[in-house]
């Protein structure tokens, strides 16, 4: 009995190192910020805005209604590499790539300017980043 509840331990252990998601293919489809991650992403937003401009980032961070742009916004990873963002505003296409040891996710622009998040985790129904400037955790869900 021993043996084999050794055996099944060393098994457990073995698969639990072993069996490992595919960030590139998890990532892939249709993504919202996570209700509860509205305050983390509109922080991380408005730090964004203020290294370009500092007026326009305190006219974002006094605007009653950018919560509710935040949880219209849908983030679409292809698997050509191209993130489409858009809101009911317009949308934005950039590039995307994760280092290859799965521990940045960078987004650039078409005008160049780029970001670089830290990675927490990425599984088939949900993406956890830090904001490379904030550190705020931000959670995002499949978009419906």
């Amino acid at each position: 009995m021993k043996r084999i509840t050794s055996l099944l331990f060393a098994v457990f252990m073995l698969s639990a190192f072993t069996i490992k998601g595919d960030p590139e293919k998890d990532i892939l489809g249709k993504w919202k910020v996570d209700d509860a991650s509205v305050g983390s992403a509109k922080k991380a937003m408005i730090e964004r805005v203020r290294k370009i401009n500092a007026e326009q980032a305190e006219q974002m961070a006094g605007f009653e209604g950018l919560d509710d742009i935040i949880k219209g916004l849908v983030y679409e990873y292809k698997a050509d590499g191209t993130l489409d963002v858009s809101a009911p505003q317009g949308s934005q296409s950039m590039k995307w790539a994760i280092s290859a040891d799965h521990k940045y996710l960078s987004r650039t622009r078409e005008d160049g300017t780029s970001s670089k998040d830290s990675i927490i985790s990425i599984k088939p129904e949900r993406l956890i980043f830090a904001d490379e400037g904030t550190k705020e955790k931000i959670e995002f869900v499949k978009a419906q």
